[in-house]
């Protein structure tokens, strides 16, 4: 089980400069600081290897008492990054695996991106009990860096029901506020198959609009449409 139901964000740290930051220069300006500082203990300090970007977020997330650093350095090389759907927009975000096991709760990555003056801690959590498996994807938190703002985001949710010879499974991907909701889903027993993809959306000045394809298997099974 999560140590105490634990999940919390610490160790929050933001840095802003200038120009690329070597290593050698880092530690020059680091130093400089706590020669400035009569108790540079908490005091911020720049990354001992330096920025290749100019901006930086670093934080650390306890879950279950394990604790996971995370870091995410923009204006740099952006190569190990991803686009990540929160809301309506599209943001670029880092991730970190975990691929753990919480007692009911399965982990598996946490991510930290930026954007317009906001930043997003995100988790890929799945929920398992008695063959019911609840999945979100992007769930998580975003604020401005400038004041305390908090949002909740997410990106997506599955639901699955695995029980003896019957599987229902599907999920639902997009923005949530406005809705603009694509999925899918999956009915299957030892008689018969069924499979739908489906959208829904609203549209300023309009009527919500949404539309639906499903196919069967046996084919058999189908009435005649004549």
């Amino acid at each position: 089980m999560l140590d105490a139901g634990k999940l919390e964000i610490t160790s929050v740290d933001v840095n802003f400069v200038s120009i690329v930051t070597t290593k050698a220069l880092a530690t020059k300006i680091n130093d400089q600081i706590k020669a400035l500082v009569a108790d540079p203990t908490g005091y911020p300090l720049l990354p001992e290897e330096g920025l290749n970007g100019k901006v930086s977020f670093s934080m650390t997330v306890n879950i279950g008492g394990t604790l996971y650093p995370l870091n995410l350095i923009l204006g740099g090389d952006s190569n190990n990054m991803e686009l990540v759907m929160v809301g309506d927009d599209t943001i670029k975000a880092k991730w970190f695996n975990i691929q753990k096991n919480f007692g009911p709760l399965y982990f598996d990555k946490i991510g930290i991106g930026y954007k317009d003056s906001r930043i997003y801690v995100m988790v890929n959590v799945t929920a398992t009990a008695s063959g019911l498996s609840i999945g979100l994807n992007g769930f998580g938190i975003s604020s401005a860096i400038s004041t305390f703002d908090i949002a909740f985001t997410i990106s997506g949710i599955s639901i699955t029901y695995n029980s003896g010879p019957v599987l229902v499974s599907g999920g639902l991907m997009g923005s949530f506020s406005p809705v603009n909701l694509y999925g899918d889903i999956l009915i299957k027993t030892p008689a018969l198959t069924i499979g739908g993809i489906g959208g829904y959306t609203e549209l300023e000045g309009s009527l919500p609009c949404s539309c639906m394809r499903c196919s069967t298997s046996p084919l058999a099974a189908l009435p005649s449409s004549s």
